[in-house]
């Protein structure tokens, strides 16, 4: 007599859900890609269309990436390994964030440099007309040239009327302006730091850095 075939019970693969380390370090990864995005946007370096196209494409490799970590992943060692990668990748991106942010701090400070540069005057008179103080120009010309630097040359002026009383006279450039200074035609004269340069190296002018 023939024995009953037993039937075979099918062995069920439980699925391990994921853990809270690994919930957490999915989570971290994507805050802090999204802040180092917040400081790609801010330096403002790339164009928007890129920056736009790259985001999008790493965002959805780290989805990707979670989605086949939660669901193949299932020996411990596979999945130590995926939530060491995470976690690599929060790193770099928190770190990203922070060099962009310092970079960007940078590029401030050296706007807020080259601003202070470009509205940096001086009142620069003759030696030999022995102008030592501001007040030694009460009821004298001073020569300007308002296209070199507005903003520093109305500064510059607001700040000296308001120790002596000038005249002001303007000139169309540094040079007839320094000229004018040479001719007696006014007593000293109220010019942008970054023209002393050229006017040292303009013949005729070589030796005004020790005449004024």
């Amino acid at each position: 007599m023939a024995e009953p075939v037993r039937k075979q019970k099918k062995k069920t693969v439980r699925r391990r859900r994921p853990g809270l380390l690994s919930i957490v370090a999915v989570l971290a990864m994507f805050v802090c890609l999204g802040l180092f995005v917040l400081a790609l946007v801010q330096i403002d370096l790339l164009p928007s269309h890129i920056l736009l196209t790259g985001v999008v494409i790493l965002a959805v490799s780290l989805l990707i990436y979670v989605i086949l970590w939660f669901k193949f992943a299932r020996k411990t060692a596979a999945r130590v390994i995926c939530w060491l990668v995470a976690v690599a990748l929060a790193c770099g991106f928190f770190v990203g964030a922070d060099y962009l942010k310092k970079t960007d701090e940078v590029f401030d400070n050296v706007t807020n440099l080259t601003d202070r540069i470009a509205n940096t005057v001086s009142l620069v008179g003759l030696k030999k007309d022995n102008i030592d103080n501001v007040s030694d120009l009460n009821g004298k010309t001073v020569g300007t040239v308002p296209e070199a630097d507005p903003e520093g040359i109305a500064k510059g002026l607001q700040e000296l009327q308001s120790k002596a009383s000038v005249s002001v006279q303007d000139y169309p450039d540094v040079i007839s302006c320094v000229q004018a200074l040479y001719d007696g035609e006014v007593q000293a004269v109220l010019i942008p730091d970054n023209t002393r340069q050229i006017i040292h190296e303009t013949e005729g002018f070589f030796e005004f850095q020790t005449d004024s």
